[in-house]
């Protein structure tokens, strides 16, 4: 996605990563406050979602 956003000429002002999905994509994945899923408690905090800006050169 970041590859073909930047192959079309757009410039990326920011990509960041979340903790978090606000669907259950995996079983493995623990309900939390605020109707999102995360990794349980102890294990690595892995990006499961991303938000990204970019603009046009």
């Amino acid at each position: 996605m970041v590859s073909s956003i930047a192959g079309a000429g757009l410039r990326i002002r920011f990509l960041h990563e979340h903790d978090h999905t606000f669907c259950l994509q995996r079983q493995s994945l623990v309900r939390h406050e605020g109707d999102v899923y995360r990794h349980p408690e102890g294990t690595p905090r892995i990006p499961l979602t991303y938000s990204i800006l970019a603009e046009k050169a």
